[in-house]
């Protein structure tokens, strides 16, 4: 859950009741423990870590050098039909036919997600992952 907006004050997520916050001392040795413990700040049990994107790509263009590292895929490749990059998969020649125009800027960026161990069935007791 994201305590965010109307939720940001809650302590607790409200279907299965489990706090937002480590439990106590959870994952520390009792050598580790000093008396400020008891006085930190909570600990979040999750956290999501989140970067905005268009800043992050502006700033790369700000460079002449990354700038250039960007458009290596459509500037500097080599072009032999052999499959080096992903640039010269068919899939990615599908989507500049199909979006020819958002491929014709050889500046556009495409994003991939990528994810070791996600289970998307639920299957806990498979070795199969994704």
């Amino acid at each position: 859950m994201l305590y965010w907006g109307e939720r940001e004050k809650q302590e607790s997520y409200h279907a299965c009741n489990t706090s937002r916050w480590k439990t106590e001392n959870e994952g520390v040795n009792d050598t580790e423990l000093d008396e400020t413990s008891v006085l930190r700040k909570p600990k979040p049990a999750k956290f999501l870590r989140y970067f905005p994107l268009v800043p992050r790509l502006k700033r790369i263009y700000m460079s002449p050098k990354t700038a250039k590292d960007m458009r290596w895929h459509d500037e500097v490749r080599t072009k032999d039909g052999k499959l080096r990059h992903p640039v010269d998969d068919q899939a990615w020649k599908a989507f500049d036919d199909k979006y020819s125009g958002f491929a014709s800027d050889r500046r556009n960026v495409r994003l991939a997600l990528t994810s070791d161990g996600l289970n998307p069935f639920r299957i806990m007791s498979t070795t199969y992952s994704t």
